[in-house]
């Protein structure tokens, strides 16, 4: 083993590759190219001289060693985290980053005041985004979720249910708006009136502007649709779309005090809305 030539770098892609267990599933942890990726494990097994995966059409398996690899990486990087989390800390205000869904993350936006108070020393920071976060990595110190995570260090908590319903801005509306995500609402839609879609938009934020332009019908979690003052809900909640909700933490950062604070907050938010979100309110 030529430890000279040991990259950090290479060891960080291993770790996407090894929990992704395919190539394609470490793109979206590591945002490097598949060829990037192969050509880096190849060139971290040279530099080790021991075989990390055997490598299969369904993906990547990890050999005995590679399995001891990632244990042993996984602990290094999670104590290069904490140390790098306690520097930031002092050096200025905490910023306490919460990973949502764009619907979610405008739900928070709007009960920011609830959330934050003028006399808290700590900042926010509200990251929407359709991609997951990866908490463990701490890419957001809170994320929310539409199932229970698999991922070890993790602290759950098993929010309330959230509905879908059909919304328009008239009921006379005809045609479907096509959502290009790989939401499970926008798959349903496709599934069900695919051919029925008229226009389609890449973002819900433009999907619920053309929708709100009369052109026309979408699916949107209730706890949008019923609040939304130019839409009207023309369907009752949709019984394939029911979806539970988590929050989600790293076990360590559950302990800070301000993220459990806001964690403790944002519970009893989303919980007091529970109606709200199971489109009970119309």
């Amino acid at each position: 083993m030529d430890e000279r030539n040991l990259s950090w770098d290479d060891l960080r892609l291993f770790l996407g590759v090894a929990e992704a267990a395919t190539l394609a599933g470490a793109v979206e942890k590591t945002r490097a190219s598949p060829p990037t990726l192969g050509r880096r494990m190849d060139r971290l097994e040279q530099t080790l001289g021991v075989k990390l995966f055997d490598r299969h059409a369904r993906g990547y398996d990890l050999t005995e060693y590679g399995a001891s690899l990632l244990s042993r990486i996984q602990e290094i990087e999670q104590k290069v985290q904490e140390v790098e989390q306690t520097a930031a800390q002092e050096a200025r205000p905490e910023v306490i980053r919460i990973s949502a869904g764009t619907w979610m993350t405008a739900y928070l936006a709007e009960k920011i005041g609830e959330i934050r108070s003028k006399d808290d020393v700590f900042r926010l920071y509200l990251s929407a985004e359709e991609r997951r976060a990866d908490i463990a990595r701490r890419e957001a110190l809170i994320g929310f979720r539409n199932k229970r995570p698999e991922e070890p260090n993790l602290v759950t908590r098993k929010l309330c249910k959230f509905g879908y319903a059909v919304y328009a801005a008239a009921a006379d509306v005809d045609g479907w708006i096509d959502l290009g995500a790989q939401t499970s609402s926008a798959r349903w839609v496709r599934a069900k009136y695919g051919s029925d879609a008229t226009i389609g938009a890449s973002t819900p934020t433009a999907a619920l502007q053309l929708c709100l332009g009369g052109q026309g019908r979408m699916v949107l979690p209730c706890f949008v649709g019923d609040v939304h003052p130019g839409l009207e809900r023309l369907s009752a909640p949709i019984d394939d779309l029911w979806q539970d909700s988590w929050m989600v933490t790293h076990h360590v950062d559950r302990h800070r005090p301000n993220v459990r604070r806001v964690i403790d907050r944002l519970v009893a938010i989303i919980n007091a809305d529970a109606p709200r979100f199971a489109g009970l309110q119309t």
